[in-house]
C-alpha cells in the first residue's frame, strides 16, 4: 500500500536547452545529464514529485527515490527528454492526476490519472 496518493493540483517545468552537471536534484538524483525537472505539489497536503528530464543517450535512470518529512513527503523520478511531451500533455489535458509516493518501495513512485472511461473525448464527428 502506497504511503500517500494524492491528488496534483501544479506543476512547474524548469528546462534548460543544454544539459547542466551542476544541478542537484531532491531525493538523492545528481543528473549530469538533465536538462530540469518537472515539480508538481498538492494542496490538499506539502507533498511534492520531482520528474528529473535527463537526456536520451542515458542508457540506465537512476532509481526512484522517496524522502520522508513530519509535514511533507517527497517522491522523484526521472523521465527522457523524449517523453517529456507526453508527459507534459497528461499534465495539461487530463484530470485529476495523482501522485503515488511510496515509503517501502521508492522505485514505483508514479504519476496517474483516475479510472477513465473508453474513448472519453474522441471525436465523433462522421
Amino acid at each position: 500500500m502506497p504511503n500517500r496518493h494524492v491528488e496534483v493540483d501544479t506543476y512547474r517545468l524548469y528546462f534548460r536547452p543544454q544539459p547542466s552537471p551542476s544541478w542537484s536534484f531532491p531525493g538523492g538524483f545528481t543528473a549530469n545529464q538533465c536538462y530540469g525537472y518537472l515539480f508538481l505539489t498538492s494542496k490538499t497536503s506539502s507533498d511534492y514529485f520531482f520528474l528529473a528530464i535527463v537526456d536520451n543517450s542515458v542508457a540506465t535512470l537512476p532509481e526512484s527515490k522517496t524522502s520522508t518529512g513530519t509535514s511533507a513527503w517527497g517522491g522523484s523520478a526521472a523521465l527522457k527528454q523524449e517523453n517529456l511531451s507526453g508527459m507534459l500533455d497528461l499534465l495539461r489535458n487530463e484530470k485529476p492526476i495523482y501522485m503515488t509516493i511510496w515509503d517501502s518501495i521508492p522505485h514505483a513512485n508514479t504519476i496517474s490519472t483516475s479510472a477513465e472511461p473508453i474513448g472519453e473525448g474522441a471525436d465523433t464527428s462522421p
